[in-house]
Order: structure tokens, then sequence, then C-alpha cells
């Protein structure tokens, strides 16, 4: 008689089986372990953001304390810099850092990237103060990243048709959209019509070393030269003050005209009511 051979392997069938249970546990698992690793990251790209706003703070009290406290001199890559390795960071400070208006050293605003490219915006007035910003179209730096590096990539010899591309691909994209704190500064300063079916587009200078440099204007065309009532450079927004006690529109042309939004020197915190025919600074 035969024995039963009790060491035979598995069946196809029996594999079969084998793997699609070992297939839905990956399914159920693998989703949960990344959703864990990502929040975690997530967390600690906070916690760096916490670090700046203070080291931040700390910086804009010392240079108070000697009279020496300039806002302006925080949009700076230098001060930015400054401010990340004063706080032990390795990211960078991508817009911002902004100010209240009520107490002037009271860091309101800013934008960290870590190294690993995780986006966080510290905003004192919302119920979030920090939250991760997973629609890194809203960032001025990131929008400005977007049409230089295009520009660039696509450059012809010949500026003017370089830029056209370039702007019909900017005004097109995700970046060109209106963010909801845009539309809401749209109706708080009630700037003509509505901020619906606008978009940014960019307008391209030279600079002092004649190098292509972008700045954003809120229009409802991408084709030529345009009116607007709302500039988005250097990190601030600016609004024309026309005649009158109304915001109005200005006309600019968007092929080299030359900036020349940071020479008033007025801020919406001035009284405007004199004012006429300036661009005004946009503070919080």
């Amino acid at each position: 008689m035969k024995r039963e051979n009790r060491n035979k392997g598995f069946t196809l069938v029996e594999m079969i089986v084998v793997i699609v249970i070992l297939g839905i546990l990956l399914a159920i698992l693998v989703p949960g372990l990344f959703k864990y690793i990502k929040k975690a990251k997530d967390q600690q790209a906070i916690i760096e953001c916490r670090a700046v706003v203070t080291a931040a703070q700390a910086l804009a009290l010392e240079l108070y304390g000697k009279n020496l406290f300039l806002p302006e001199e925080f949009t700076t890559d230098s001060k930015r810099e400054n401010i990340c390795i004063e706080a032990g960071t390795d990211g960078k400070i991508v817009s911002g850092v902004k100010f209240s208006s009520s107490v002037v050293t009271e860091v309101n605003y800013l934008e960290y990237e870590t190294k690993g490219e995780i986006k966080v915006i510290f905003d004192s007035s919302s119920a979030t103060p920090y939250r991760i910003n997973e629609n890194s179209t809203e960032s001025y730096r990131d929008k400005l990243d977007y049409v230089t590096k295009f520009y660039n990539k696509n450059y012809s010899g010949n500026l003017d048709a370089t830029y056209k591309k370039a702007r019909e691909d900017f005004f097109n994209s995700d970046y060109a959209s209106l963010s909801t704190a845009e539309k809401e500064l749209w109706a708080k300063f009630s700037l003509p019509g509505t901020s619906e079916g606008f978009k940014w587009k960019p307008c391209i200078y030279e600079d002092s070393d004649n190098n292509p440099q972008f700045y954003f204007i809120a229009t409802a065309s991408v084709q030529g030269n345009d009116n607007t009532s709302l500039v988005m450079f250097n990190d601030n927004y600016y609004i024309w003050k026309g005649k009158g006690n109304k915001f109005t529109s200005k006309w600019l042309n968007d092929t080299l005209g030359t900036p020349s939004f940071e020479d008033s020197g007025f801020t919406t915190e001035d009284d405007l009511k004199d004012v006429k025919d300036q661009w005004i600074k946009v503070v919080n």
C-alpha cells in the first residue's frame, strides 16, 4: 500500500487565494500608512513654521528696541534666510513676512516651505493660524517662479514673442486664479466691478541689470495692455486711488512698463481723503 504524501505543496488555487488576500490587506493598510506618514510630516512642518514665526517676532522686537525696525526689510531674501537660521530650520520663507497694523511689530502672516517642500501658511487672523498649503498656486513666490521658469525655458531671442507665450501659458494655468483671500480683499476695498472673472496676468519689465522680471495685475483679459485695480508686486498688493474717495483702475503697459508701485509711500492705513492718482500699498 502507498503511503499518502503529506508534504505536497500548495495548489495553484490556494496560492491565488493567498495572493488575493494579501492584496486586499495591502490595499487597506498602505493608504492608512501613507496617511499617517503624511500627517507626521505635516505636523513637523507646522512645528518648523512656529519656530520661524517666533524667530521673526523676536527679530522684529529686537530691531524695534534699537529703533531700526523696517517692516519692508523682512521681504528681502537675506532677512528671510537669517530668520530661518535663527529658528534652526533648513527650510525657507517663500512669502511674507507681514505685520499687524495695530501692533506694528506683531507678525501676522508668512508662508514657510520645509526642505521636503511642504508649505505652511501662518495667518494670525485665521481660526486656524497654521495650516498646510495644499494649493501652491496661491503663493506669490510660486507664481513668480512658474512664469520665470517658463519664460527662460522658452526664450527664443525675441523678448516680446517669448513673453506672450509665457503670458498665455500662465493665464490659462491654475496659477492665474484669484484666491479666496484676494477676492475678499477686492470686496473689502470696493474695487470696481466684481472679482469674478478676473485672473492674474504677468507683466514683464527689465531691472537695472537688463534682466527680465515679472509682476502681476488682476485683469479679465490676457491680451495686451489693460486697466487694473489690483497689482501684486514684491510680495505686496497695491490698489489704485484715482480722483474722489473711491479706488478706481489704472491703465498699465504689460510689456516693459516700469513698476512704480513702491514709489508712492502711501498705505491703506493712511488718511487718503486728499490722495489721488497714486498706488496705495495694502496693509492688513
